[in-house]
């Protein structure tokens, strides 16, 4: 049974994403199961922190989310993550965030600690 907290965060996902709750399970990861990246990534952690009134400071979007962006890096950065194995994350090196961590998140009120990188 999910908690009103767990309940919340998976709608406020929902709608973010325009998803159903019913897909958001506490193991989805936000960049490779719901596509979450880049200046989307930007705007959901700053609407989900002022939702949840929690603290992100020393948050390091870079180390779990790539930049928005065209041109030659973007296109050499895609061509690497073709040849990868593994999950997305693994793909583009970065750190996955599952519906779990967010939720641990909003029951603390802040992201310290959650982060390996932090």
């Amino acid at each position: 049974m999910c908690s009103q907290i767990e309940t919340d965060v998976k709608a406020f996902i929902a709608t973010f994403t325009g998803c159903t709750r019913e897909s958001v399970q506490p193991e989805s990861t936000l960049f490779g199961d719901l596509g979450i990246d880049g200046d989307d990534a930007v705007e959901f952690f700053e609407s989900f922190s002022k939702k949840f009134e929690i603290d992100i400071t020393g948050f390091n979007f870079q180390h779990h989310f790539g930049t928005e962006g065209s041109g030659a890096l973007a296109a050499f950065n895609w061509i690497k993550m073709l040849f990868r194995t593994g999950s997305p994350e693994d793909k583009a090196c970065i750190e996955a965030i599952t519906i779990e961590n967010l939720v641990l998140a909003a029951e603390r009120k802040t992201w310290r600690n959650l982060d390996s990188s932090a």
